[in-house]
């Protein structure tokens, strides 16, 4: 029924991935996370994190 949601969620860890990495400022504004910790642990965190969440996709595309 849900099947969509791992698209979805993918999508956006490739969207958080890419801000992280190019450093593109919109998307970096979404986390709010430089404010708080700084722009380049805000980037290595969310480069880390929508790794793993990109990692995490495709495992559970590959096993539906």
């Amino acid at each position: 029924m849900f099947d969509f949601v791992p698209v979805i969620l993918f999508l956006f860890f490739v969207l958080f991935f890419i801000g992280a990495v190019f450093d593109v400022d919109w998307i970096m504004k979404l986390t709010a996370a430089d404010r708080r910790y700084g722009r380049k642990f805000a980037r290595i965190f969310w480069g880390l994190f929508a790794g793993f969440g990109i990692v995490s996709m495709i495992v559970v595309q590959i096993s539906s």
